[in-house]
């Protein structure tokens, strides 16, 4: 079999967990940002064991540069450039940003949705166009006039992946938290890199055929997440201020503004009939990678007593702005 996909946590967790399912043989790993062609390790692979039998492509972004967004041609689907064997699996791997973030969104999303991603992400699109190429290998590759298909293609939406490190957007949306409440305060939905890779081996090694949304049970309210990450909860704010904020989080987030602040979470219960489990819950995904501020790690008692001496502090700021303020209408 061959990864097709750049050197991530992912993608070395994923070995490991196809070496502890005692492969007969390992990955054959192709990088297509690095040096070489991947299309020529796979016919190098299909020339020493005569067909290939299963692909993954992990259609990740390892940073927000454009040029490392995945593309439509690393899909090694080309015709006649390798020999597929009878029943080969292709995994494709995206990313549920595929289904868009709407205000009207069902909560959850099952793959029963139609993907429509937001128009002002365009690497959300281009996932899907990827999900779409797939289909149509798996199309072209039908056999005879009744149309038994001789391979499997399996896609794969994750929900925000935790734990890959510099991944590209879900590192971006995962710090998008000072959004003010104005503009929507979304559930949030997560699954450990480690857990996504052991979905994408058990697409693997059990052959499965479809579309499945990969992530943890359930979700989590937008302030839940703010109180595990040690965040200060949305305050009630001047409406100027609120706009101001909303108009710097929208210049820093561009596309990704969207998904921010609408909700998007999926439900997992295809895959986990098929026979997967999530091995940790997105309170446990979320910790494992982010320990949180110090404020969460203090006692409830420091924490009062910090916050009176906090508000102290704020009331005697206010006391002396004011009698400043008052000093100079007084001189005028």
């Amino acid at each position: 079999m061959a990864i097709v996909g750049p050197d991530t946590p992912l993608r070395q967790q994923l070995i490991g967990h196809l070496a502890d399912g005692n492969s007969a043989t390992g990955p054959i790993v192709c990088d297509p940002h690095g040096k070489g062609s991947y299309l020529d390790e796979l016919r190098r692979m299909a020339g020493s064991e005569g067909t290939v039998d299963t692909v993954v492509v992990l259609a990740t972004a390892p940073g927000a540069g454009a040029s490392q967004w995945p593309a439509i041609d690393e899909v090694p689907l080309v015709a006649n450039a390798v020999s597929w064997a009878p029943d080969a699996l292709l995994v494709v791997v995206t990313s549920s940003l595929v289904y868009g973030a709407r205000v009207d969104n069902p909560i959850p999303l099952t793959e029963e949705a139609p993907p429509a991603p937001n128009p002002d992400l365009p690497f959300a699109a281009r996932l899907l166009a990827i999900e779409q190429r797939g289909e149509q290998w798996r199309d072209d590759h039908r056999s005879g006039d009744s149309g038994s298909a001789v391979v499997r293609l399996a896609v794969l939406r994750p929900a925000l992946v935790l734990g890959d490190t510099g991944r590209w957007p879900d590192d971006a949306l995962v710090s998008g938290f000072g959004v003010p409440r104005g503009d929507g305060d979304p559930p949030m939905q997560f699954v450990h890199v480690d857990d996504l890779a052991g979905a994408i081996a058990f697409a693997c090694g059990h052959r499965i055929e479809g579309t499945f949304n990969v992530a943890s049970d359930g979700w989590l309210a937008g302030a839940d997440v703010r109180a595990l990450a040690g965040m200060p909860q949305h305050l009630l704010i001047p409406s100027r201020y609120a706009r101001f904020r909303q108009r710097r989080a929208a210049a820093a987030m561009g596309g990704l503004l969207g998904y921010a602040t609408h909700p998007w979470v999926v439900a997992n219960d295809r895959i986990k009939a098929a026979g997967w489990q999530p091995t940790l819950t997105n309170e446990q995904a979320f910790v494992a990678v982010h320990r949180g501020a110090l404020w969460t790690r203090l006692s409830p008692k420091r924490r009062q007593e910090l916050a009176l001496v906090g508000s102290a502090g704020a009331m005697i700021g206010l006391v002396t702005a004011i009698a400043a303020a008052a000093r100079r209408w007084w001189r005028r």
